[in-house]
C-alpha cells in the first residue's frame, strides 16, 4: 500500500531536519507545504531547504514559481496531488512537509469551491487599500463574513482582500469543472498525519536563532533586491520581508525591524498551532522524539 506521510507544525520547530531524516531512511521523496517556499527568488526569509539538501533530497515545490506567479490552496491540492500519483510509481513513501495549514488541508481533504482568479480583480484592491487604506476594505467586506474573522486577519489587508474576492468572485466548482484524479487516488492512500512542536520557550529560542541566522545568510540584501513596487503582492506580506522594506524605507531601524521579525514570526507560530490544533487525526510529537517518531512510523505503515 502507498503511504503519505504529513510532517507539520510551527515555523522553526524541527520539521525540515525531520523529513530529512526520514528521507534519508527511507530513501523517499519530500513535497514542500509551505506556501512561501514555492518562490526562487526569496530563499532565506522563506528558510528554503540548502543547496545541499536540495542537491541530495528529491524536493518538489521548492523555488518552483517566480513572484509573479501565484499557487493558491485549490491549485496546490491538484498539482501536488498529481505529483504524488507520479512519485508513488516509485515510490512507497512520500513525505509532505511544511506548516501552511490550509495548503496540507487542501491536499488531504480538498477544497471544492475557490475564487476564480482575476487579476484585474486584486489590483483594484490594492489600489483601494493603498489610497483608502484598510478600512475600505473592511467597509467592502459584507458584515457577516468580517463578523467570523480573528482579531489579526481583521487587521491584515492581504487577508481582507482574500474574502472580498470569496464574496464577489465567481466560484470555480472543482470536482465538476477540473477532474481531479488526486481525489479518488487518495482513497487508496495510507495517510499518516503528524504535528511536532517543542515546548514555547525552545520555539522561541529557535526563532530567535533563525532570525539572526538569516540576517547572516544575506536576508536584507534579498529583500533590497526585490523591486519595491512588488512588495504588495501577497508572496510578500511574509514575517521578515514587511519589516526589512520599512527599514529600507526609513521608517525604522534595522534593530527593530529585526525585533518586530522575531515578535512577528513567534505571533505566526502561535497561529500555526492555534489551526493544527482543530485538526483531527493529528500525531503530536516533541521535537526531540526521533527515535520514538521513527518507532511511530514503522508500525503505521503499510
Amino acid at each position: 500500500m502507498k503511504n503519505l506521510l504529513v510532517i507539520t507544525g510551527p515555523t522553526a520547530s524541527g520539521k525540515t531536519a525531520l523529513a530529512e531524516q526520514i528521507a534519508t531512511i527511507y530513501n523517499c521523496p519530500i513535497i514542500s507545504a509551505d506556501s512561501r517556499q514555492f518562490y526562487e527568488e526569496i530563499p532565506i526569509g522563506t528558510a528554503q531547504p540548502s543547496r545541499e539538501s536540495l542537491e541530495k533530497f528529491d524536493y518538489h515545490f521548492v523555488a518552483n514559481l517566480s513572484l509573479q506567479e501565484e499557487m493558491s490552496a485549490g491549485q496546490f491540492e491538484r498539482e501536488a496531488g498529481s505529483k504524488n500519483i507520479e512519485l508513488f510509481k516509485k515510490h512507497n513513501l512520500v513525505i509532505v512537509c511544511g506548516g501552511s495549514g490550509l495548503y496540507i488541508k487542501a491536499l488531504l481533504d480538498g477544497l471544492d469551491f475557490y475564487p476564480e482568479k482575476d487579476e484585474t480583480f486584486r489590483n483594484s484592491l490594492i489600489e483601494l487599500f493603498q489610497t483608502k487604506g484598510l478600512q475600505a476594505l473592511i467597509d467592502r467586506l459584507p458584515q457577516e463574513i468580517y463578523n467570523t474573522l480573528n482579531g489579526s486577519d481583521k487587521m491584515n489587508p492581504q487577508r481582507l482582500m482574500r474574502h472580498i474576492e470569496i464574496a464577489e468572485l465567481p466560484q470555480t466548482v472543482l470536482p465538476e469543472d477540473k477532474p481531479n484524479p488526486w481525489r479518488d487516488y487518495k482513497q487508496q492512500v495510507n495517510i499518516i498525519y503528524t504535528a511536532i512542536s517543542p515546548e514555547r520557550e525552545v520555539l522561541y529560542k529557535n526563532i530567535d536563532t533563525r532570525v539572526n541566522q538569516m540576517m547572516l545568510e544575506g536576508l536584507e540584501n534579498e529583500v533590497r533586491q526585490l523591486p519595491l513596487l512588488l512588495k504588495h503582492i501577497n508572496a510578500l506580506q511574509t514575517v521578515g520581508y514587511k519589516e526589512l522594506f520599512e527599514y529600507i524605507e526609513g521608517t525604522i531601524d534595522l534593530p527593530t525591524a529585526i525585533d518586530h521579525i522575531k515578535q512577528h514570526t513567534r505571533n505566526y507560530a502561535k497561529k500555526q498551532l492555534t489551526w493544527l490544533r482543530r485538526e483531527k487525526n493529528i500525531q503530536w510529537f516533541a521535537v526531540d522524539d526521533s527515535l520514538k517518531y521513527v518507532d511511530f512510523l514503522q508500525q503505521n505503515l503499510k
